[in-house]
């Protein structure tokens, strides 16, 4: 056909990493850890989110104390405390909670499942130039101090124009 026009899509989807460690001298601290998108005003594509895994590394030194995470995935590179679901530019969080007993079995978190996934269906869709995640413990507990949290963004990327970038933009607050 003549003077047709061909978009580029991804048929496939693509993976961003981003992970963080707990501070090592307070792990109730609030760490963050952005990532840069590759999106733009000038870019016309958007970033459509299938699903988020997070994991962490579990040492057999840290299954002795209870301890709960949590971890937001945000657009918002300014953020400084821990974010909730309802906080602007949050699309995921991820909470654990380890009430741990010892056992003379060798303790109770071996049923623990990991990594945490979450789809989406339909995707979220995001037009920011950072991606993130913020991660602060419930308490300072010596034994969690230093550990990696990741995150595992799915996503594919889809063309847009100007107007339809600001309006994505605008809802995340990203402008």
């Amino acid at each position: 056909m003549a003077g047709a026009k061909i978009i580029q899509q991804d048929l496939f989807m693509q993976f961003k990493f981003i992970e963080v460690e707990l501070d090592d001298a307070d792990a109730a601290a609030c760490v963050t850890s952005f990532e840069d998108t590759g999106l733009s005003i000038r870019g016309n594509y958007a970033m459509l989110i299938h699903r988020v895994d997070w994991n962490f590394r579990l040492n057999e030194a840290r299954y002795e104390t209870d301890f709960a995470l949590r971890a937001a995935l945000t657009v918002d590179p300014t953020v400084t405390v821990q974010q909730y679901m309802d906080d602007i530019g949050v699309i995921d969080v991820m909470e654990f909670n380890v009430d741990y007993e010892v056992t003379t079995s060798g303790g109770l978190l071996d049923h623990v499942v990991k990594p945490f996934t979450r789809s989406y269906v339909p995707p979220v869709i995001i037009c920011a130039p950072k991606l993130g995640i913020v991660v602060s413990g419930d308490g300072d507990k010596a034994d969690w101090r230093s550990l990696e949290i990741k995150c595992r963004v799915g996503y594919t990327t889809i063309p847009i124009d100007e107007k339809m970038y600001l309006e994505i933009a605008e809802t995340w607050r990203t402008l």
